[in-house]
């Protein structure tokens, strides 16, 4: 489970949360590579699928999104729907023993779209702010529990595999 305002370096990912940002899932993450930085995205490329409008790719891969020059735009390709699956963003930089690959994870903007679109219907629908302002932020807290950070884990075992085939070293994020 994360741990807000902290570092976490056990699992061979260093793990940032600003406990400014408690209703934002983010994490900020650098992973270490002994791969050159053309490899890496190279084997990232091979394991990511063309992103579909609204739906997963329907190619047996485990990420769907665009691999570039030295960026990419992932999402974690599971069965079924999860609005709160994380968009991985990130770069690879070559340094003189290998990759440096930064990641940052965040909500796809299609979801923070339906969290205001809700926050308008319910306020339409309702007329206090209040109670639709607690709802939301439950609603959101729950689904960042049981969406945002395990698909995120799943992710992250992925991408360490891709990047390293592994254990990987770990650099401070900040």
């Amino acid at each position: 489970s994360p741990t807000f305002g902290g570092h976490d370096q056990n699992d061979g990912i260093v793990r940032h949360w600003s406990t400014g940002l408690l209703l934002i899932p983010y994490r900020r993450a650098v992973l270490i590579s002994p791969r050159v930085a053309s490899e890496v995205l190279a084997r990232l490329a091979q394991r990511t699928g063309r992103a579909q409008l609204f739906r997963r790719s329907k190619e047996r891969l485990p990420f769907t999104g665009k691999v570039h020059a030295n960026t990419f735009r992932l999402a974690y390709n599971e069965p079924g729907t999860n609005t709160y699956a994380p968009w991985i963003r990130g770069t690879v930089d070559p340094i003189d023993t290998g990759a440096r690959v930064t990641t940052i994870a965040t909500l796809h903007p299609a979801a923070w779209f339906i969290l205001v679109a809700l926050i308008v219907f319910a306020r339409a629908a309702f007329g206090a702010w209040g109670w639709v302002l607690f709802i939301w932020a439950a609603f959101h807290v729950v689904m960042c529990v049981i969406g945002f950070w395990p698909t995120l884990r799943r992710a992250d075992a992925v991408l360490r595999e891709v990047v390293n085939d592994g254990g990987l070293a770990a650099e401070q994020a900040h």
